[in-house]
């Protein structure tokens, strides 16, 4: 888990770029619960890890929305909010838009790349349809995705590879444990 002084968790904020970018933030939960997600209604959550694939291109970029969601929050904007309340952060691992030269309008968003490539793997459940992608343009089924054990942090990580183009991948960064993020 992410460790919860100060000091460690500005340590992290701060390296975090504000430019735009996609990230992948790995939720845990300990034990399984059921949980309202807004409009969306009510789900039951196994306890275990869950990978949920994001965009940030508004102000204050991947450390504006990473940040967000490391530190918490008490208002329910989005859905990863509400598992994110009952959640611990065990990993993230984001793309810097401007460090890539990465052009989004040649391609789809990275976060629904990601989404296809987890519904095409073993290991990968979809627990709450439509979760993250309500207002997905290329109707990915999810954006939320349950990692069945026993995944390796490799295997997570060989996901995420998948859809970036090889000098690209050079640009992920990020960290995953199964002790959690230290």
């Amino acid at each position: 888990m992410i460790a919860k002084d100060a000091s460690s968790i500005f340590n992290i904020l701060s390296k975090l770029p504000s430019h735009s970018g996609a990230y992948a933030l790995v939720l845990r939960l300990t034990y399984q619960q059921q949980l309202r997600i807004g409009m969306l209604g009510e789900f039951e959550f196994p306890a275990g890890d869950y990978i949920y694939f994001g965009s940030a291109r508004g102000r204050g970029g991947i450390r504006a929305r990473l940040g967000r969601h490391i530190l918490g929050s008490a208002k329910t904007h989005w859905h990863i909010d509400y598992l994110r309340q009952v959640g611990t952060i065990a990993g993230y691992y984001f793309i810097d838009y401007q460090m890539v030269g990465f052009e989004l309008t040649s391609r789809i968003p990275l976060e629904c790349a990601w989404s296809k490539a987890a519904s095409d793997e073993d290991g990968f459940v979809v627990v709450v349809p439509r979760f993250g992608a309500s207002d997905c343009v290329n109707r990915c089924d999810a954006h939320l995705f349950y990692l069945m054990p026993p995944l390796s942090v490799k295997y997570v990580e060989n996901i995420l590879m998948k859809p970036l183009k090889e000098y690209e991948r050079r640009y992920l960064y990020g960290r995953y444990s199964l002790d959690g993020v230290k």
